[in-house]
């Protein structure tokens, strides 16, 4: 439990990091739940578990926060990794160093 609350806090952190960079948001907002429901999918794979109600909602409310400041370049990792976890978090990574 405490390595999946730590390494999801680095994913998280991931988010948050975008969201401080600045950038616009050209794309419908509505588009923010499907990629943080899968950023939520991507956590649970990678740790084998589904996570519990309240690690879920942090987890999603984390993203969403993120995604409403910088949806543009969020749902464009989230369309360019394919439907693939490790492309999507690469993606993301990579977004928070620019």
């Amino acid at each position: 439990m405490k390595r999946y609350v730590s390494i999801s806090a680095v994913i998280l952190a991931a988010f948050v990091v975008i969201a401080l960079a600045g950038g616009s948001s050209a794309l419908e907002a509505n588009d923010c739940p499907t990629a943080c429901n899968r950023y939520v999918q991507c956590v649970a794979t990678a740790f084998g578990r589904e996570p519990s109600a309240s690690e879920r909602e942090q987890l999603f409310g984390g993203c969403m926060a993120a995604c409403r400041r910088h949806q543009e370049r969020v749902l464009q990792c989230y369309n360019q990794s394919q439907n693939q976890c490790s492309a999507f978090h690469t993606c993301i990574q990579q977004s928070a160093r620019e």
